[in-house]
């Protein structure tokens, strides 16, 4: 039979935070850079956590990767050229005219 667990509330998620922290099990720098990127997720530290322990029991492991959709250097490079029209090959004014080319023998 399942082991029913009392629901987690957030004064234990607190002190669970502490213990962790104070532990050393937890750094400073890792709890500021995530906390940095829950929120912009849109998550709390509290928030985040319940999510994953959720996930991870209904998944039965690691659930999933939340991460920010930041391009790498090369690609910004890329879209800046683009937004600068700069260091294209060749512009094109319609997609007929560059399909033309797609398909041209060269």
């Amino acid at each position: 039979m399942a082991r029913a667990y009392a629901p987690i509330t957030k004064k234990q998620d607190a002190i669970l935070f502490c213990v962790l922290f104070f532990c050393g099990i937890l750094d400073n720098d890792n709890v500021k850079q995530s906390e940095e990127i829950f929120n912009e997720l849109g998550l709390n530290m509290s928030t985040a956590l319940t999510v994953f322990l959720r996930q991870t029991v209904r998944s039965r492991g690691i659930p999933f990767e939340m991460r920010l959709n930041i391009p790498n250097e090369e690609t910004l490079a890329a879209i800046q050229d683009v937004n600068m029209e700069r260091n294209m090959s060749r512009q094109f004014h319609s997609v007929k005219e560059l399909m033309e080319d797609l398909d041209a023998d060269d």
